[in-house]
């Protein structure tokens, strides 16, 4: 067995819960941070290194052993089309660094839901359908509104 996968071992002994203190739509997680912050005393005990860089538009994670050995995994960023290319960019680092760091040390820091959230289970009384209500008669497109409606907008 190698010295890295004897020490991964033991580092999976000697992992603590991972806290889940980020919060998103869908409820508590393990940011990167939380993450980090939690595996890189018990890597470091174990004389393990975790580094993360970056190789065109991949991220490659690496896990480092001080014998040498090391493995490493390499994931394409994808990033979404938002109104600021850095933004979204730094979204999609921060995202996968988390998921790969995850992933190459073979733990999981919090359920993955995808942002989906449990639907609720039916009851025996059927839900009643809400009935459309009729908008209110409005102005012509072409007629201007009162000052006294457009302040109220506004309020």
């Amino acid at each position: 067995m190698s010295e890295l996968t004897k020490a991964l071992i033991k580092f999976h002994q000697e992992l603590p819960t991972i806290k889940k203190d980020a919060k998103a739509q869908y409820g508590q997680y393990a940011d990167l941070c939380g993450v980090l912050s939690s595996v890189t005393p018990v890597l470091s005990a174990n004389g393990l290194a975790l580094t993360q860089t970056f190789l065109e538009d991949s991220l490659v994670t690496t896990l480092r052993h001080i014998s040498g050995e090391e493995i490493s995994s390499v994931g394409k960023l994808v990033i979404a089309q938002g109104k600021n290319a850095l933004h979204s960019w730094g979204a999609s680092v921060t995202y996968s660094r988390r998921y790969h760091a995850c992933s190459i040390l073979g733990i999981v820091a919090d359920m993955d839901t995808d942002g989906v959230v449990e639907e609720a289970k039916p009851s025996a009384a059927p839900t009643p359908v809400p009935q459309p209500v009729p908008a209110p008669a409005s102005k012509a497109d072409d007629e201007p509104i009162k000052r006294d409606e457009y302040n109220m907008v506004l309020t």
